[in-house]
């Protein structure tokens, strides 16, 4: 079973620039842990508040192997752009009749950074840039498997 931790949250600090540190893309999404157990996926966020109920179109990264956490960030997009607005009003949702309305109306995506456990292991000991690796050959894995059925529904 995976633990459930909190999500790393930005912190401020000063500009800067260097080739020993890695960046990640602001998008003024609502940060989120997304786990997958038995093909079942649950989101939670900060003080481990469960946000799995209000997206449920984040059904479709229960397709991860089975003892996966992924930390994201959930964002909609206007025009290719985050929209930090529209993502606040789907947070506030949590009716399921209004959750499934507005994942139809304004779909989230979610935005992977980093793979915290796979297949039930602990990767968070390894070097970040390991993780990402891992994180880019597994999700390159399940859209191949994605597309080869899509293939041969037709």
């Amino acid at each position: 079973m995976i633990p459930r931790i909190e999500p790393m949250l930005a912190v401020a600090s000063e500009p800067f620039d260097s080739d020993d540190h890695l960046y990640e893309v602001k998008w003024d999404g609502v940060r989120c842990l997304a786990a997958v157990e038995a093909g079942q996926v649950r989101l939670w966020g900060r003080e481990l508040a469960d946000y799995t109920g209000r997206y449920p179109e984040m059904d479709a990264l229960g397709k991860l192997p089975a003892g996966t956490m992924v930390d994201g960030e959930l964002v909609v997009l206007r025009d290719g752009r985050a929209d930090l607005d529209a993502v606040l009003r789907r947070h506030q949702m949590t009716g399921r009749f209004q959750t499934k309305l507005a994942s139809r109306q304004a779909p989230a995506v979610y935005v992977a950074f980093d793979l915290l456990f796979h297949r039930g292991r602990s990767l968070i000991s390894e070097p970040l840039v390991r993780r990402r690796e891992i994180l880019a050959e597994t999700l390159g894995q399940v859209d191949k498997g994605r597309r080869e059925g899509r293939e041969e529904a037709e």
